[in-house]
């Protein structure tokens, strides 16, 4: 297994990004085309089609457009992404898990995942003890 896999899925994912169907997601494994957006990466699915006049596939790919909401994605990257509720025009789709790392050509673009997740934990934690300040706030015991 990757680390950085391991590491990425003991992240929980944030309770304002609830899936919009419980019983049944749907969920497709494709590669990181861009990650040129804030929190956004758009994701390359393979696809075949059946040409049934002529009794053969069609290969191609759909581009869907994924929340990363830690920005741990590079193009390249092998993500997983399931359906969740419309978080703006294009985008309903969240990225589940990252199942594999592309190779890092570009320094500059390098990640230091053990550090990125501690911040995003840090930054999760803060906005939790946000949460129970203005619950108790507004609705003192």
């Amino acid at each position: 297994m990757f680390a950085a896999r391991a590491l990425f899925n003991k992240l929980p994912i944030p309770s304002s990004i609830t899936p919009a169907v419980s019983n049944a997601q749907t969920i497709f494994v494709g590669t990181v085309v861009s990650d040129a957006m804030q929190k956004t990466v758009r994701v390359a699915v393979p696809r075949r089609r059946l040409i049934k006049k002529l009794r053969s596939y069609v290969w191609g790919a759909k581009t869907f457009v994924a929340h990363d909401e830690f920005e741990l994605c590079r193009p390249g990257d092998t993500v997983q992404v399931r359906a969740c509720r419309p978080l703006s025009k294009t985008k309903k789709w969240i990225v589940e898990e990252i199942l594999k790392q592309a190779e890092q050509f570009d320094a500059s673009r390098k990640v230091d995942l053990p550090t990125k997740i501690a911040e995003a934990q840090s930054i999760l934690a803060s906005r939790a003890e946000q949460l129970a300040a203005l619950k108790q706030v507004a609705h003192p015991a």
